[in-house]
């Protein structure tokens, strides 16, 4: 019950300095959750700022529901300031009701949208001011509801939260006016919520300690319930298994057995893709509208002639977690998690076919698409063009994707996200070997031995980076590079690249992250790991002229497989200059999610260029 001022005239005696900061914070967050709430569903429409938008409309519900515990918890220590004695019984009733309402109103209209959002067909993740490490859960019993129910539990919850909403701002409305009333009646009575008010009241605090513990002990319970979540579903990319060797055309030994489990005489074309020159895409329809991905990552073994279609065979292997999605409704976590690809399970999808027949101008792989540990009968219908060594194929398949069990549990029934997944590729080739054998099989040395050593002049050669970091590109480069190079055209199979690289040495040049933290702990870790080392075990032809080198790639004390396609070019002094490029995620190799602590978030992509320098043996070509 609040106590009144018996002696005219009022004197404004105001709350405490914690209830003012609470009272003003809530109210600068509510009036942001309101603009934010309409702007992101009335004015700005499918958009990638829609998305933005909408991951703080949830922080900061998400920070008003904490705001209000705090600001309950220092009410019960912590009294109001006495009343002028011209406010009325009824008026007073109702000033209790209003504050009762708004109490009620901060703590359910947040729960309320944390139950739309954990009920929500596609899930999204929250994370509080695209903070990584401020994860926010979902309600977990509501994702174990099956998709009817949730999407009933969706639109209840979420016609919920906007009543609730517009109460709120009648309430404000309401409250205003009050307290506009009294000011013109009493005076000075909006400074009780000032800092400079005298008179009556509490002129001190009690239960600053309680407040913030209780508070803090909220918080982290949330936040670690995100965190443990986070961790559980998605997978990361160092569970994610490499793509099988089997499908590699890098092994001609892999594409033999395949050549001879599909009975393909010598007339079938092996053929190598050029992975920067093509593109494996998708696209489904999500809420009216389609939205697009595609893979990073992809392998495949291709035997290929229009002249004998029956020995030709098809063998790709996908890495799902290189799935990228262009979308700010559903996120890379759902596709990585359980109800997506199940990367943590699986990793990887391959369709293979033996039997390849032609359509028109056209041609049909009738195969099986495997995805999930699910294999299914599936035809990919494409188009091929030939010109002497290079070849371009492009080609489309449509995928039910409740075959797979993806997106099951999010929305069974189609009713947002649709239930046929369109996938198109693109290839570029380079004949790999041929009956007339016009160009040497991969790998495979003309004559017995090692290629012949090259001089690589270290002073000139050099390893750069690049990343994005809050938002930004980071670029830079490492060294001193120090390299054994054995090299011949005719001799890949007795060709290799040693390359290491001093990791101490590092120079940024962009991006406003200083060396020590490129070189520190979260990053290449220096101290315990000074060199990173790439050994090649297999070169081969690439496109356009250049070459692959494939083998183990380690850094900070993790070895990965890694696939290094480079170049040579004459500099015309009697030096060559080998440019290469490759692409590294970053999580494969233990490397942190923020440089600092609590710092912004780093790019899962790094992307390493090489340029070494040699001086090839006496007599090259």
């Amino acid at each position: 019950m609040m106590t009144t001022t018996a002696k005219p005239p009022f004197r404004a005696s105001r709350y405490t300095t914690g209830a003012v900061v609470l009272h003003w914070a809530i109210a600068l967050l509510v009036a942001l959750q309101l603009a934010s709430g309409f702007a992101m569903t009335d004015l700005m429409g499918r958009s990638a700022a829609q998305f933005d938008v909408y991951q703080l409309h949830k922080s900061f519900g998400i920070t008003v529901l904490l705001l209000t515990v705090a600001r309950i918890v220092w009410r019960l220590f912590n009294p109001p300031p006495p009343e002028p004695a011209s406010v009325g019984r009824w008026e007073s009733f109702l000033a209790n009701v209003v504050q009762f309402a708004f109490y009620a109103l901060l703590l359910l209209v947040p729960l309320a949208g944390w139950v739309v959002i954990s009920a929500a067909t596609v899930q999204i993740d929250t994370v509080l001011f695209f903070r990584e490490w401020l994860p926010f859960p979902h309600l977990p019993w509501l994702s174990d509801l099956d998709a009817p129910l949730r999407s009933l539990v969706e639109e209840a919850s979420e016609e919920t939260h906007g009543i609730l909403a517009y109460s709120m701002l009648a309430l404000i409305g309401l409250h205003v006016a009050g307290a506009l009333k009294h000011q013109f009646a009493d005076g000075a009575f909006l400074s009780r919520m000032g800092f400079s008010a005298r008179g009556d009241g509490p002129r001190r605090a009690y239960g600053l300690v309680p407040t913030v513990l209780v508070t803090a002990i909220v918080a982290a319970v949330l936040i670690g319930a995100g965190t443990i979540a986070r961790h559980e579903t998605p997978a990361s990319a160092a569970d994610t298994p490499e793509p099988a060797a089997a499908a590699s055309p890098a092994s001609p030994a892999a594409s033999d057995a395949v050549a001879g489990a599909s009975g393909a005489p010598a007339s079938a074309v092996a053929w190598t893709i050029d992975p920067a020159a093509s593109s494996l895409t998708y696209k489904v329809a999500y809420s009216g509208a389609d939205i697009a991905g595609g893979f990073r990552r992809f392998d495949a073994d291709i035997r290929f002639s229009p002249d004998d279609l029956a020995g030709s065979s098809i063998d790709v292997t996908i890495d799902t977690g290189s799935a990228f999605i262009d979308s700010s409704e559903v996120s890379l976590q759902n596709l990585a998690g359980p109800d997506g690809f199940a990367n943590r399970e699986f990793g990887t999808a391959q369709f293979t076919a033996d039997t390849i027949r032609a359509d028109g101008e056209a041609y049909v792989a009738d195969g099986t698409l495997t995805i999930r540990g699910t294999a299914l009968p599936q035809s990919l219908r494409f188009t091929v063009a030939i010109d002497g060594a290079g070849a371009t194929a492009a080609g489309t398949m449509r995928v039910d994707r409740l075959g797979y069990d993806i997106g099951r549990k999010s929305d069974a029934s189609g009713k947002w996200l649709g239930l046929e997944v369109t996938v198109d590729f693109a290839l570029s080739a380079t004949r790999r070997d041929t009956a007339g054998a016009a160009l040497p099989d991969a790998g495979a040395a003309s004559e017995p031995g090692e290629a012949p050593p090259w001089q690589v002049l270290a002073e000139e050669s050099r390893l750069g980076f690049a990343f994005r970091f809050d938002g930004k590109d980071v670029t830079g480069t490492l060294g001193p590079v120090t390299a054994q190079v054995h090299f011949a055209e005719d001799n890949l199979g007795g060709s290799s690249i040693a390359a290491t690289v001093a990791l101490d040495g590092a120079v940024v040049t962009t991006g406003g992250v200083s060396a020590d933290q490129i070189k520190g702990a979260q990053g290449l870790d220096a101290g315990a790991h000074p060199t990173a080392r790439f050994q090649s075990e297999t070169i081969e032809y690439g496109a356009e002229g250049g070459f692959v080198a494939r083998g183990p790639l380690t850094v900070r004390g993790v070895t990965h497989e890694a696939r290094l396609p480079f170049t040579l070019e004459p500099r015309g002094d009697g030096l060559v200059v080998a440019r290469g490029t490759l692409s590294l995620d970053r999580r494969a190799y233990g490397f942190a999610q923020e440089l600092g602590t609590g710092g912004p978030a780093v790019g899962s992509s790094v992307e390493i260029d090489i340029t070494l320098v040699a001086r090839p043996p006496a007599g090259t070509p």
